[in-house]
């Protein structure tokens, strides 16, 4: 199960598998078809979700 607060507002999805993905009733394949839903313009499902940093590393 992911959680994210988003817009004052609790979303969860359930990770149902590689490619499996289910929020409020409805099957995705993608953490970012879900994160674009959510927030209404493109965003990585994984950096959305908290799973992937955005920051480099320094070398």
């Amino acid at each position: 199960m992911l959680t994210r607060f988003y817009d004052d507002q609790e979303h969860k999805v359930v990770v149902r598998g590689v490619r499996d993905f289910e929020y409020r009733g409805q099957r995705f394949k993608s953490l970012s078809a879900i994160a674009r839903l959510i927030a209404g313009c493109p965003w990585s499902g994984p950096a959305f979700f908290g799973l992937k940093s955005n920051k480099k590393e320094a070398a």
